[in-house]
């Protein structure tokens, strides 16, 4: 008797769990077509205009960026590549693989050109994630993040 009732509840907690379960995932597969072949578009917001127009015109314009950590070398990127932390690359949510990109530093004039391989930073705040070895040319290594004037060069 005692294995019935404890197939009868399991069978109950099971109908009414797995319904509003299945519930649930209709309604995120409802919600995950708000961005159709948009991978960025969930970090993208209407302050970005400024940005992107700059991204289309090459005309310098300043944006956020932080850097990958040491542990990323020799790991795999987006675009298939091994990671190389003292490459001049970066990492950006939209830019097509293979753009380069002149970045400088205004508080202190350095400037490099490094080739996006990679997808990133998922956050709103920040447009590029650099490699250790970029981050470490344009002198921001200890503070993490830093604003930097950006062109975009093309491929």
């Amino acid at each position: 008797m005692k294995r019935y009732l404890t197939y009868f509840f399991a069978a109950l907690f099971i109908f009414i769990y797995g319904n509003e379960a299945s519930a649930q995932s209709k309604h995120r597969s409802k919600k995950s077509h708000r961005h159709v072949n948009s991978y960025a578009a969930r970090y993208t917001t209407a302050a970005d205009s400024t940005y992107l127009d700059a991204l289309h015109t090459g005309q310098p314009h300043l944006v956020w960026c932080t850097y990958y950590g040491k542990s990323t070398h020799g790991r795999r990127t987006a675009s298939g590549e091994i990671h190389d932390k003292n490459a001049y690359v970066c990492a950006h949510l939209t830019l097509p693989f293979g753009t380069r990109v002149r970045l400088r530093n205004p508080k202190n004039g350095k400037e490099i050109i490094v080739k996006v391989n990679d997808r990133g930073p998922h956050s709103t705040k920040y447009k590029f994630d650099l490699s250790y070895g970029a981050a470490r040319e344009l002198g921001f290594l200890s503070a993490g993040i830093i604003q930097l004037e950006m062109t975009v060069l093309g491929k």
